[in-house]
């Protein structure tokens, strides 16, 4: 079965090192869905300290299967979000 690597950019990159097996793309595609959902429920306040959040999947090539992202406004229109793979920043 094909293993799949759910990488998490909040600050930093969080590397997944072991992998997920999982039977295709197609279920890797859902699973992180399911699970950028649950990170924005489980650590709402974090996300809004930080403005943003980006979960890649990733095969064993490191081709990426999928990109989510999710950034948070403020009440003063400030977006908080990460571009290219950089630092987050204020905009």
């Amino acid at each position: 079965m094909p293993r799949y690597f759910f990488n998490i950019e909040k600050r930093h990159w969080s590397i997944d090192d072991t992998g997920t097996e999982l039977p295709d793309e197609q279920t890797a595609r859902e699973a992180a869905w399911r699970h950028l959902g649950e990170i924005l429920k489980d650590e709402a306040g974090d996300v809004s300290a930080y403005g943003a959040l980006r979960l890649s999947v990733t095969d064993t090539l490191q081709r990426p299967v999928i990109v989510l992202s999710a950034s948070v406004e403020t009440a003063d229109n400030t977006v908080r979000s990460s571009r290219n793979g950089g630092p987050m920043s204020d905009k």
